[in-house]
């Protein structure tokens, strides 16, 4: 619904810095959150935090269900809660199993796009849940109660649907992982003894992620041709968005280390 010159602009603007680098920051401080949840709870020795936070993720879920149900079916606290279930089961697993676990499950797409490429059958296709746009946004516009609860349904089953097929709650549990690993390494309970590695993630995540972003922005402007690979784009996807979430991360806590610009912050 681009209107003016501006909202071009500012598309633009997001396709390159913002589109998936947020919610991959906001997936790995969930699972640094858990981390420092769990870390807590040992030092004090509460042997109650795993009912503690499976009541939290319960209502995380009821929170999420209710907003998919009565607002918009894209909800994404639904698969938040329930990957946040999957931390319990790796709380007591050792940091090689964790970076393995990362791995795997941010690799996924890749390895599943192969799998299409070679026949794999989709699972909106295979299942028939169709899902039109265009119609959403006329029942939106005009329709009664009945048929936005009914638009929500099918919403809901479809992004269900498509966030399994294209493996993005693997993409998102695998963020989990990464900020447990974090905590449980305490690289920002003593961020001047880590301080080091922050810069390099800064520095090499920013080139690697705004060379990969920019090739992605430069592909769905038609500058660049598209892979003609679905492997290929997930692996641009992958090395586009996460190199550049964890520089921002890196940034945002290099900067808080100096008294001026933490002050702002």
């Amino acid at each position: 619904l681009l209107t003016h010159p501006m909202d071009e602009f500012f598309l633009f603007f997001t396709r390159l810095f913002v589109h998936g680098k947020f919610y991959a920051m906001f997936s790995f401080l969930f699972g640094l959150g858990f981390s420092v949840q769990l870390l807590r709870a040992q030092a004090t020795q509460k042997p109650e935090f795993i009912a503690q936070y499976s009541r939290r993720l319960a209502i995380l879920f009821l929170i999420g269900w209710a907003h998919a149900g009565l607002l918009w079916w894209g909800d994404i606290l639904r698969f938040y809660a329930c990957l946040g279930a999957l931390l319990l089961l790796l709380r007591n697993k050792s940091d090689r199993v964790l970076l393995a676990t990362a791995l795997f499950a941010l690799m996924a797409p890749v390895v599943l796009a192969i799998f299409y490429q070679l026949g794999l059958p989709h699972l909106n296709d295979a299942l028939t849940v169709k899902f039109n746009k265009r119609q959403a946004l006329a029942t939106l516009a005009r329709g009664g109660w009945g048929l936005f609860f009914e638009l929500n349904w099918q919403g809901i089953k479809h992004h269900a649907l498509t966030n399994v097929e294209n493996a993005r709650v693997l993409k998102i549990f695998g963020l989990f992982v990464l900020g447990f690993y974090a905590g449980r390494r305490q690289f920002f309970h003593n961020t001047e003894m880590h301080k080091n590695l922050f810069r390099a993630v800064l520095i090499w995540g920013g080139t690697l992620g705004g060379l990969a972003s920019l090739i992605r922005v430069a592909q769905i402007y038609a500058v660049l041709p598209d892979f003609k690979s679905d492997a290929l784009q997930e692996l641009l996807y992958l090395l586009s968005v996460y190199p550049l979430a964890f520089a921002y991360i890196s940034g945002i806590t290099l900067a808080c280390q100096h008294a001026r610009t933490g002050q702002v912050l």
